[in-house]
């Protein structure tokens, strides 16, 4: 479970670094329209969403390992 979350959660973080990257280039070269905006917002969102993910993976390791000890 955790090493499926935690994937998933990493592919999610480098989805969303790859919307900020296009989007961040058509606003600074000034080719930007709303949905460009909307995309930065979506990725940090996204990130700090996987980020949860991966924390809560590592705690429920944790409370595993605390348990089998």
């Amino acid at each position: 479970m955790y090493i499926q979350a935690t994937s998933h959660a990493l592919l999610g973080i480098r989805r969303a670094s790859n919307l900020m990257d296009r989007s961040a280039a058509n606003i600074a070269n000034g080719e930007y329209g709303v949905r460009d905006i909307v995309n930065v917002k979506q990725a940090s969102h996204a990130v700090r969403a996987n980020a949860a993910v991966i924390r809560a993976a590592d705690d429920m390791t944790g409370h595993l390992i605390d348990i089998l000890a």
